[in-house]
């Protein structure tokens, strides 16, 4: 009798658990239930900074699919309600199962704000000083709920409805489209090879980075003039990684030449920050899952 309660209680712990996270991943990606909006308005963000922070709130992050706020910051957010679990991934693709959280208003300076925000809790530190501002992270469940138009020249966001055609005069210098609306993932061409599945990450405070096997066949045709070591972190592990720059005088990405190109060896496939200011402007069609890069 006493074996038959105890499997009976482990069967509803499995039950309740597995009902938490259904309910958690129902009420983060379901647009039936509860929709998160963001208000329109203009942002701004220190543009000699190597990463970009509203308002020197929050940290926009194309790489990230969802929304955190760092643990040392917690007490900051009041009114917030856990409601269950979910697994968050990192731009690296680190898994993680953490409490979700949702909070109603979240104010993004005077003007803006997020209303029905969800977002997670993660043990993380700052990266280097210049993080020390941002408080957590907007991920692609915020992003995507509108258009952007972030200038790198003047530090001005101006956060759009998805609902209107919105018309710049001159034609995109590069244009990169993506499938997924959570993980913005789409194609490089470097005129000899081209590799899928390169994820547009604007968390990430470098230009490019690629396996190992992709740079060996770029290195084919196009030897690098230096090499450099560095390391990297990432939101679920602190201790820093190396990792190997390769330095070219220029490289034809999608059709265009660049000068001075740095890609990282890594394990994952990605375009950064550093790369998206080699343009003035950068303009996320959140509706038609593009972004426009325009002027170099």
């Amino acid at each position: 009798m006493a074996k038959f309660k105890r499997k009976y209680k482990i069967l509803l712990i499995t039950v309740g658990i597995i009902a938490i996270l259904i309910i958690s991943c129902y009420l983060l990606f379901s647009n039936r239930l509860i929709l998160t909006r963001i208000s329109y308005g203009n942002l701004y963000f220190d543009k000699n900074k190597e990463i970009l922070v509203l308002n020197d709130i929050l940290r926009w992050d194309t790489g990230a699919n969802g929304s955190v706020i760092f643990n040392e910051h917690r007490d900051k957010i009041a009114e917030k309600q856990r409601i269950g679990l979910v697994s968050v991934q990192d731009s690296y693709a680190k898994k993680k199962f953490v409490f979700h959280w949702y909070l109603p208003h979240f104010n993004l300076g005077n003007s803006m704000k997020i209303s029905r925000f969800f977002f997670s809790i993660v043990q993380t530190i700052p990266l280097t000083v210049e993080e020390c501002t941002a408080i957590g992270i907007i991920g692609m469940d915020v992003i995507g709920k509108a258009n952007w138009i972030i200038d790198f020249n003047s530090g001005k966001i101006d956060v759009l409805p998805q609902n209107k055609i919105y018309k710049i005069q001159k034609q995109p210098r590069l244009t990169l489209k993506y499938k997924y609306e959570l993980r913005p993932e789409t194609q490089l061409d470097f005129s000899i090879c081209q590799f899928e599945n390169v994820l547009i990450d604007a968390g990430f405070d470098n230009e490019i980075s690629l396996f190992k096997s992709d740079i060996e066949q770029i290195n084919k045709k196009h030897k690098p003039v230096d090499t450099l070591i560095s390391y990297r972190h990432g939101i679920f592990f602190a201790n820093p990684v190396a990792q190997t720059i390769y330095i070219y005088d220029s490289l034809q990405i999608n059709n265009i030449c660049f000068n001075n190109v740095r890609i990282l060896e890594e394990d994952r496939r990605s375009i950064g920050l550093l790369f998206f200011k080699r343009f003035n402007k950068l303009f996320l069609n959140s509706k038609e899952k593009a972004f426009y890069f325009y002027e170099m």
